[in-house]
């Protein structure tokens, strides 16, 4: 089934346009670490306003990190991108996603939920009501595609067959 609550929060959290695809399947085992918990098909990021860097990825696995989640008293996760496709736009400051100068207005990946409208249905719900804070410990990326637009060059450069483990955290 299709996810549309998590399209608008990861919208409103990233600041890009944000599509969430359908729920492959979900284990119940995937709550052990040992599989994972969720897959998702066809998830995309969309460019900012301030910087055109996008993703679209095929497969996305999701896994809980139970240890880590009992630790940090948090829900730590790690997602599998299979067969992304990332276009990274470099700014005019010669940036990357605003890193290492930033634009105006700012291109840097912020995680940070906006604060929620004192008039919203949501914000009258009690504090524990609210759903356990969610950290992302790490993302892989398996058999990517990486297009780079530098700054002054009109042709992508293109690497296929692209794999990392990006560590979000210790």
């Amino acid at each position: 089934k299709r996810l549309p609550f998590l399209n608008v929060t990861l919208t409103s959290v990233l600041g890009r346009d944000v599509a969430v695809g359908p729920a492959q399947w979900v284990l119940p085992s995937g709550v052990t670490g040992v599989t994972p918990m969720l897959e998702l098909a066809q998830c995309s990021v969309g460019p900012s306003a301030a910087e055109g860097s996008a993703l679209e990825v095929a497969r996305v696995s999701v896994w809980v990190r139970p240890l880590a989640s009992l630790l940090q008293r948090r829900v730590v996760v790690a997602l599998t991108l299979h067969a992304p496709q990332i276009l990274a736009v470099q700014a005019a400051n010669f940036s990357w996603m605003g890193f290492p100068e930033d634009t105006e207005p700012s291109a840097r990946p912020s995680l940070v939920a906006p604060a929620a409208d004192p008039a919203s249905p949501a914000a009258a719900t009690p504090r524990d009501a609210s759903p356990p804070p969610v950290a992302l410990e790490n993302v892989r990326v398996r058999s990517g595609r990486l297009d780079m637009i530098t700054f002054g060059d009109p042709a992508p450069r293109r690497m296929h067959n692209v794999s990392a483990d990006i560590n979000l955290w210790p």
